[in-house]
């Protein structure tokens, strides 16, 4: 096997006799992850040397640690940390499976940890506790959470020795221990609901010691008492109880400007400190405009009640009545701002919509578009009227393609959603001073 070269993330697996997930959990990962080349894989075998066949074409990528003897989870961990010369190390359950759909998931990942407070970030999953399982009910696609559970961990390396690295001699809940580890030394932990792990869980766990049922089972109440005292003695019971109450804790992730204490729409903000001008035209406004003093245009007209608006129901404050996506019905002097709040990815055609919206603008008008951010969360499914998705990217190559140039950019307020400003690109002045130029020339 071929030694690695140095890389930005180590990713350890401990494995014991298990090739019947392991095997496809490992091909999983190197097929269904973007940007491989950042990544080496260390395998600690905990059981038969020939327990392992890896069929892959990336196995340069690759070691494999025999132990010769079954070390248990945390003691397989601890013996893959000798190896890893990397930011970041990646702890993963043999198995688990990364799905083609989450094919950017290692990116999204690194992107998180650009915010140098977070310590551990777990993805989402249907064998899981706490706001990282499918079924639990969140709006925000990324959480800020009291624990993370080890079956995935993405783990800042600094960090995880700052608070003690890993401990082998625990009864169980080495995941709560190390989130409580974290949390106490101020980091943050964050759940990433975008992104999606599938595990089969408990493979190894209820094969050598029994399921639930079993009186010392894996999961049984004998294991969960002998680990919620083992929790509670080792950081008190108002740590264990934060993380067991973890409802009550889990916040939005965001690493946005705003204060802890703001109170406010950050991304009504965003929009009206954006706003330029006195003629301002809040498009799809429907229950709710920007700011009083915009002039509100909805197919709706005013008064008409609106199904739900934030889940109540509410009336159309539109000024003017029209269709957004056609040319808007404004005087020809034409508006200072443009606002499109939410309207744009229910456009039949966004590149036409935008044309039209352009011939309502003066010269030097600006565009104000939010949108889902699809590098976030994806777009469509979030909402079924929801016709196309967007990226910052692709959002500014429409715009210039179009006509505009892109002055600023907002992202991460809120965990869903992006704003993009365009001014509009004073071409007709632009050529005026050329042919003036020439005429001089000439």
């Amino acid at each position: 096997m071929k030694t690695v070269n140095k890389k930005l993330v180590t990713i350890i697996i401990p494995t014991f006799n298990n090739p019947k997930f392991l095997n496809p959990m490992v091909n999983s990962l190197l097929h269904n992850t973007s940007c491989l080349a950042l990544c080496k894989i260390i395998i600690v075998n905990n059981g038969h040397n020939d327990s392992i066949s890896i069929e892959s074409s990336n196995e340069d990528n690759l070691r494999i640690i025999n132990m010769n003897e079954n070390v248990g989870w945390e003691g397989a961990l601890k013996k893959g940390m000798e190896f890893v010369d990397t930011e970041f190390v990646f702890f993963m359950n043999d198995d688990i499976h990364f799905f083609s759909q989450s094919y950017n998931w290692l990116t999204k990942v690194l992107d998180v940890f650009k915010d140098e407070k977070v310590a551990a970030i777990g993805p989402s999953s249907n064998v899981v506790m706490g706001a990282q399982n499918i079924f639990m009910n969140f709006e925000a696609s990324r959480l800020v959470v009291p624990f993370l559970i080890g079956f995935c961990m993405f783990v800042r390396t600094k960090y995880l020795k700052e608070v003690g690295g890993i401990i082998t001699d625990l009864p169980g809940g080495d995941d709560i221990d190390l989130s409580i580890r974290f949390k106490t030394a101020g980091y943050k932990l964050v759940a990433m609901r975008d992104i999606f792990v599938y595990h089969h869980g408990f493979k190894t766990g209820e094969r050598l010691k029994g399921g639930a049922d079993a009186p010392e089972g894996w999961n049984s109440v004998k294991m969960q008492e002998k680990t919620n005292t083992y929790l509670q003695k080792k950081h008190g019971v108002l740590k264990w109880w934060e993380a067991m109450s973890w409802r009550k804790f889990v916040k939005v992730y965001s690493v946005s400007p705003w204060p802890s204490d703001y109170k406010g729409n950050p991304e009504k903000d965003i929009i009206c400190n954006a706003a330029k001008g006195h003629k301002i035209l809040d498009l799809g406004c429907g229950a709710e405009k920007c700011d009083d003093d915009y002039i509100g245009v909805d197919i709706l007209s005013k008064g008409t009640p609106l199904p739900l608006y934030h889940g109540i129901p509410g009336t159309s404050v539109a000024d003017i009545t029209g269709d957004i996506e056609n040319r808007l019905p404004v005087e020809c002097d034409g508006a200072d701002t443009i606002i499109a709040k939410h309207v744009l990815e229910h456009c039949i055609d966004p590149i036409q919509t935008i044309k039209n919206w352009k011939e309502s603008l003066k010269e030097g008008g600006r565009i104000i578009i939010s949108v889902p951010d699809e590098n976030v969360r994806p777009g469509i499914p979030m909402n079924p009227e929801h016709l196309h998705a967007f990226t910052p990217q692709s959002l500014f190559s429409i715009m210039e393609t179009v006509g505009f140039s892109s002055t600023e950019v907002h992202t991460d307020y809120n965990g869903i959603s992006f704003t993009g400003v365009f001014d509009l690109i004073l071409v007709k002045k632009e050529n005026d001073e050329k042919a003036k130029n020439l005429q001089s020339i000439s």
